[in-house]
């Protein structure tokens, strides 16, 4: 066999390491991408989210504090009548 054969077949091995170690770095740096793309967007909806809490709450405080004045006003009324 030539000697040049020989030298590729020696080679092979290593060449196909380096094939596997380039794909796996290229895969997991895609990915790593991705999952970064989605917390920065799930961080953006989080945020939104807290601030519709707030105001939500914010709205059930002043319904409830209107339902109360509601309720004294109409028991005051019914101790009028009696």
């Amino acid at each position: 066999m030539p000697d040049w054969i020989e030298q590729l077949k020696m080679m092979l091995p290593l060449l196909a390491i380096v094939a596997v170690g380039a794909g796996f770095y290229y895969t997991t740096n895609h990915r790593l991408d991705h999952l970064e793309g989605v917390v920065s967007s799930l961080k953006a909806d989080n945020d939104k989210l807290q601030q519709i809490s707030g105001k939500l709450e914010e709205a059930n405080s002043k319904l409830k504090d209107d339902v109360n004045r509601l309720r004294k006003t109409v028991n005051k009324k019914q101790d009028k009548r009696k």
